[in-house]
């Protein structure tokens, strides 16, 4: 069986699914980068603070700590993308 990183563990479950939902409707489906509106594969959530950064700096081992975690989980530390601003957030198409 193929071992999944954490971060993908977490991405896996239903409380980050929930959470997905919910910054996308504080959103009304519209992106904050560009003002697309829409939803499915296209929009994605993108944290604001690297998912990753929290993890590590919060010394986050397993799925139980990340979800005690209140940084992962605050809504206003995320933010609604299309693809293509999501990409440029994270330096592709000569983003930041």
């Amino acid at each position: 069986m193929k071992k999944y990183r954490l971060s993908n563990q977490i991405r896996n479950r239903k409380k980050y699914k929930i959470w997905v939902e919910e910054v996308s409707k504080n959103a009304n489906y519209t992106c904050e980068g560009c003002g697309l509106v829409g939803h499915g594969g296209f929009f994605q959530v993108h944290h604001k603070k690297s998912f990753t950064t929290i993890l590590l700096e919060k010394n986050i081992t397993t799925v139980s700590q990340a979800f005690e975690c209140k940084e992962l989980w605050v809504l206003d530390g995320a933010e609604y993308l299309c693809s293509v601003c999501h990409q440029t957030r994270h330096g592709f198409y000569g983003g930041k």
